[in-house]
């Protein structure tokens, strides 16, 4: 046993004994090494001395089995080396004993470090791994030419490969700060496709990408801070990254980048890994972006030489046809099977020019560059043996071998004879110029004595002439003031961009310029003109010359100026008007319509209320014809179409007019042979329209009298309406003027109305693309109105007029004589100014059963809304101290009040601007009790208890 310490010393496991009391008897230098105890030092430690030791703690209490009787034990572990390193050790733990011995067994443990095997292994083992993977990478990239499927590819492959969250490819634009995302693979995180900068992520991203460093970061919150990248990276989902720059001519190229969404330790491999697959996308995409031009320029060439108009022949050195295009098929009438392999000389040279043949073979041979580039006209040879003039040029192709020579030929025919017409037209110009020359100068004399201001341009649109009338409005001098472009400085700023847009485009497309804008005049006052020029065209369309003229229509200007505001101004007094006259009618409509409710007054009675709300009603019409005549004249006049039975609206239309005629015994009858009243329209208007055709006939037909109204088929897919009476006819005269605003035949006015209806009845029917019309055989001879209009088509079946149809007509009345379901209480506060409309809807409303606060302007409804509570409001529109619009979005704001609008104002933009204030429905007055009563039920449907 002399050579024991020797072995010991020496030896490559570590080797240590315990005796029987549990104390490290042997400890040996490579024990040293692992656990960092000298031998001095672990001699004598008992198993519990020896648990302070880390990286021992875990082998002890192995250990102590054996000591307990467990005969051998071997395993791997790994541990802690002093200096910080792991280390893979292969443990042999196993009792040392005499089985004839009285004294307790030795136990021995031997430990083998395994990690550099363990290392070369798992070299291997990545080795494989990483081969494996590139060469898949390469097999599933071979085949792909789109830069985007690549990109895909490469990221999927390397995301499942890492076992990463997300894998992301990326191009670096030339400033090396933005760069794009357009292919990612995510695991579990979301995409970040899209475009970002640099500079966000960061100044470590930053520079380890410009000075072409892999930016490796393990845990993204305790290795950056907020402002150095960690709140990008945090806002991406990213808590640990690998990142490689590529930079290609000294530029940033392209990153390839694999994110974790949780904290992670970067394997070296992983790294280098990366690194080496961002190379390769690089190049298997700027293959595949280099295959892709290369294409494309193929197929541009290809594309090139089938459309071009000129031959092209491809020879070799022996000058033998290779190829040619579908130009040369045409000019020489053989197909490129043909002609493959013939001699180019003895294919389209003819016979006689045996010479050119000659020189043509010597060129093949020598590659004389001074023919190189040479255009030459020759004689060439067709199929069927006609020749014809061409020119030709002969190039050598660089680095072909053999050389091959690209010969390209063009049939100069049309030219040939453009050239002999040339002559001949210059001739003939030549011979007209002193003709031309005469009529300028006529007409610069007759531009001179017109009171007009006249100009001429060349055909790129600059002023060559003007006449004095320019010269002295402008008070310049003609060839330096006006002339060229200098006109523009004279019109006004705010006239100049949209008169030079309509100005290039007359001169870019030769039509006819005509505006309108403003001059200066010599003292500084600008003026209106009328500007119009016109073409001069050669027989080719092109134009030769622009002659213009300028007209002054200041004071014309001024006076339409004058006429449309005072038009507003109209508008404005209808609008006012129809709120003033509405307004009082509200309150006498809500009572006549409550007391006709009222079956304790006597039948008598009830039925003259009933004619009181009739006569409103109609008022309400009369009003409302105002109004429509103001949209008509502001082009605000909309429909609301949809798929209608014609027949159904003219049947509600008629039973309207019914008891009018019938009051004055008047027949009225229906006759319906059309067979596809079907229309697209809007039902309202088109009842409106047939409403007013049948009450102007009932207005101007006598007691006794009869109206008919009849439909039937067009050829031509229309609908055609007509309504014939029998009364008073119309003068030939006012056949003209009877569809004009206020005009009413002969002008008496003695039938009433303000003669509305049939201007009305006409701006619908140009609404619906249709026709209107009247004729009359004379005075006491009856009128027939006809309507055509298009788009007729097979009534769908069960088609009826919309429920919505009459509202035009009715004002709600015809609920007036049914009382709506009764309803829980509701809180209300009703604004209105005018007192009996206000004092007339509290108690009706009061008397359904709701709680009213009433208010009589702004001031005091706000006071009441503060110190109450709500359900809605009801509020007029002009109050005295400010607006119901204003009121409502006060109300709105502060309290989450909902709101109807109840007001003479009927204008769309009235109806609008209500809405936009908060308003829930807008209600225009006259209005009933039941109008008014489905309105609270269908604002606040679903709120009742």
């Amino acid at each position: 046993m002399e050579y024991l310490p020797r072995i010991l010393a020496h030896s490559f496991d570590a080797i240590i004994c315990f005796g029987d009391r549990q104390q490290v008897v042997v400890w040996n230098p490579e024990a040293t090494r692992l656990f960092g105890l000298t031998e001095a030092d672990a001699l004598g430690r008992n198993l519990d001395q020896l648990s302070a030791t880390q990286s021992f703690a875990g082998i002890l209490p192995l250990v102590r089995s054996a000591h307990d009787g467990e005969q051998l034990q071997r395993f791997e572990q790994t541990i802690s080396l002093p200096d910080s390193n792991k280390a893979v050790l292969d443990i042999v733990i196993t009792r040392v004993s005499d089985d004839e011995s009285a004294v307790a067994p030795a136990v021995a443990v031997i430990l083998r470090d395994l990690t550099v095997t363990r290392r070369a292994q798992e070299a291997i083992r990545q080795g494989e791994e990483r081969f494996q993977f590139l060469n898949n990478l390469g097999e599933a990239t071979r085949a792909l030419t789109a830069p985007e499927e690549i990109m895909a590819t490469v990221t999927r492959l390397l995301g499942r490969h890492l076992r990463v969250s997300r894998c992301a490819y990326s191009d670096v634009e030339a400033d090396s700060d933005h760069f794009a995302i357009r292919q990612d693979y995510t695991d579990g995180c979301a995409s970040t496709v899209g475009d970002y900068r640099l500079a966000l992520f960061g100044q470590r991203a930053v520079s380890d990408m410009l000075a072409g460093r892999t930016l490796v970061v393990c845990d993204v919150d305790r290795e950056l801070a907020p402002a150095e990248g960690a709140e990008m990276f945090n806002a991406i989902g990213i808590k640990a990254l690998i990142c490689c720059p590529l930079a290609q001519d000294g530029r940033l190229r392209a990153m390839m980048a694999v994110h974790q969404t949780t904290p992670r330790d970067w394997a070296p491999h992983e790294i280098t890994l990366v690194h080496e697959v961002v190379e390769r996308c690089w190049s298997i995409i700027e293959r595949a972006r280099a295959d892709a031009i290369l294409r494309a320029t193929e197929a541009m060439k290809g594309a090139i030489l089938d459309t071009s108009l000129d031959g092209f022949i491809l020879m070799n050195h022996e000058g033998r046809i290779v190829d040619w295009n579908k130009a040369a098929e045409r000019i020489f009438g053989a197909k490129r099977g043909e002609v493959i392999g013939q001699p180019v000389g003895e294919t389209i040279v003819p016979e006689r020019l045996r010479e050119n043949r000659e020189e043509l073979a010597r060129y093949m041979a020598s590659h004389d560059p001074s023919t190189l580039g040479t255009r030459y006209e020759l004689p060439a040879l067709r199929r069927d043996g006609s020749e014809f003039p061409s020119e030709i040029s002969i190039s050598h192709i660089p680095g072909t071998e053999p050389p091959l020579f690209a010969r390209f030929v063009r049939d100069i025919t049309e030219r040939k004879r453009a050239e002999a017409a040339l002559r001949s037209a210059t001739e003939q110009a030549e011979a007209a110029a002193g003709a031309v020359a005469e009529s300028a100068e006529r007409f610069r004399l007759l531009a001179e004595v017109v009171s007009l201001q006249v100009w001429t341009a060349v055909p790129t649109g600059e002023l060559d002439f003007a006449n004095q009338e320019c010269a002295q409005y402008l008070d310049v001098e003609l060839d330096s003031g006006i002339l060229g472009n200098n006109w523009t400085q004279f019109v006004h700023p705010e006239d100049l961009p949209e008169a030079l847009r309509h100005w290039q485009h007359s001169v870019t497309t030769g039509e006819r310029y005509e505006t309108e804008f403003r001059l200066r005049r010599h003292d500084g006052v600008y003026r209106w003109f009328l500007v119009r020029a016109q073409a001069m065209q050669d027989p080719e369309g092109n134009v030769v010359k622009w002659f213009g003229s300028n007209t002054d229509i200041h004071d014309l200007k001024s006076a339409q100026g004058d006429a449309e505001r005072a038009n507003r101004t109209k508008d404005d007094f209808l609008a006012a008007l129809s709120h003033e006259l509405r307004t009082p009618l509200t309150p006498v409509l809500m009572t006549a319509a409550a007391l006709r409710g009222d079956e304790r007054l006597p039948p008598e009675a009830r039925e003259q209320l009933g004619m009181m709300e009739r006569n409103i009603s109609l008022e309400a019409r009369l009003i409302d014809d105002l109004l429509d005549l103001t949209r008509i004249s502001r082009g605000q006049l909309h429909l609301r179409a949809q798929q209608c039975d014609a027949h159904s609206l003219i049947g509600l239309a008629v039973e309207i007019v019914r008891d009018d005629a019938m009051g004055k015994g008047i027949s009225l009858q229906r006759e319906f042979q059309a067979q596809n009243s079907g229309l697209t329209a809007d039902p309202s208007r088109f009842q409106q329209l047939i409403w007013n055709l049948l009450r102007n006939s009932v207005k101007f037909t006598p007691r006794g009298g009869h109206i008919l109204i009849r439909t039937c088929d067009e050829a031509d897919g229309h609908l055609h309406i007509e309504v014939c009476d029998s009364g008073v006819g119309i003068e030939p005269a006012a056949l003209d003027k009877i569809f004009l605003p206020f005009e009413q035949g002969g002008g008496e006015h003695r039938f009433g109305g303000m003669g509305l209806g049939l201007a009305i009845a006409r701006a619908i029917v140009d609404l619906h693309g249709g026709t209107i019309s009247a004729r009359s055989e004379g005075k006491d001879r009856g009128a027939t109105f006809s309507v055509d209009l298009p788009g007729a088509m097979k009534p769908p079946l069960g088609l009826t007029a919309p429920a919505h149809s009459t509202e035009w007509l009715t004002h709600g009345t015809e609920l007036s004589e049914h009382a709506l379901p009764s309803r829980a209480a509701l809180r209300l506060l009703v604004v209105e100014d005018h007192e009996s409309t206000l004092e007339v809807l509290s108690r009706l409303l009061t008397r359904a059963g709701h709680a009213v606060t009433a208010a009589g302007n702004l001031k005091d409804a706000l006071a009441a809304a503060s110190g109450g509570m709500f359900d809605l409001v009801i509020s007029d529109l002009g109050l005295p101290d400010g607006t119901g619009n204003e009121l409502m979005e006060i109300l709105r704001a502060r309290h989450g009040l909902r709101g109807i609008a109840l007001s003479g104002y009927g204008m769309e933009e009235d109806i609008a601007r209500s809405r936009q204030a908060g308003f829930s429905t807008h209600l225009t007055k006259p209005v009933d009790f039941p109008q008014l009563q489905r309105a609270l039920r269908e604002v606040t449907e679903g709120n009742w208890t």
